[in-house]
């Protein structure tokens, strides 16, 4: 995108590991099945549109670092997307930020 980020003055938005005791108080689950377990979030879909959103929003630009992979045999990417909402009736997001990252890929890693 030709920007340049300078890490150092950047505010850090979320800083928070993933906690079975406070998951639902941070996080919305639309589909799927979803579990911590230590500070890992796994989910299941059999279905397009299974999603969590967080409930904080994230304005601007944003820079996310994190660890993520998909398990066969899913084949789908990993899909991040904020400041949007899920509408149940329609089944689909307002206005947002979307980036989807590496589903397609079958090699080894």
């Amino acid at each position: 995108m030709g920007k340049r980020i300078d890490v150092t003055a950047s505010h850090i938005l979320w800083d928070n590991p993933f906690q079975a005791a406070t998951f639902a108080s941070h996080w919305d689950v639309h589909g799927g099945e979803w579990s911590v377990d230590g500070e890992t979030l796994s989910g299941k879909c059999r279905t397009p549109n299974a999603f969590v959103f967080s409930r904080q929003r994230f304005p601007g630009n944003v820079l996310m670092d994190f660890h993520g992979r998909t398990v066969p045999p899913s084949t789908h990417d990993l899909d991040f997307m904020w400041n949007t909402d899920w509408d149940e009736k329609t089944q689909s997001r307002s206005s947002g930020y979307v980036v989807g990252i590496h589903g397609w890929w079958h090699g080894k890693l």
